[in-house]
């Protein structure tokens, strides 16, 4: 449990200094029942804006909305391929991946995404 404790709050100090540092390509929110990723148009390769149809949540579910500078993906979390694993005191890990496929190469590209939900 400590462990558990221990990781959780690296990863929050590591998510704190990424927010921080604005260079914050992804963000992602969870629910028992949503699973909410928003990245930016230009995450991938050299900061060029990539369209949101090279763009998959997981097992390609398409961007659900476009907003200025970012694409949002809101799916529940039994969608897309994303894996889900129980851990202990009822929180739940929602394990994903963001992709960019490009339509004129075949250039590939991912960025993992998780959500740690309580239960």
């Amino acid at each position: 449990m400590k462990v558990f404790l221990a990781l959780g709050g690296l990863h929050l100090l590591y998510a704190v200094f990424w927010t921080c540092s604005g260079e914050q390509p992804v963000y992602v929110r969870c629910s028992p029942s949503l699973f909410l990723a928003r990245v930016k148009s230009t995450a991938f390769h050299n900061d060029l804006p990539v369209a949101p149809d090279e763009v998959f949540l997981g097992d390609r579910c398409p961007v659900t909305s476009v907003h200025p500078g970012f694409y949002e993906f809101r799916h529940h979390p039994k969608d897309c391929n994303i894996r889900i694993e129980v851990l202990p005191e009822k929180h739940i890990l929602f394990v994903s991946e963001i992709i960019f496929r490009s339509k004129f190469s075949d250039l590939e590209a991912s960025i993992p995404v998780a959500c740690i939900v309580f239960q």
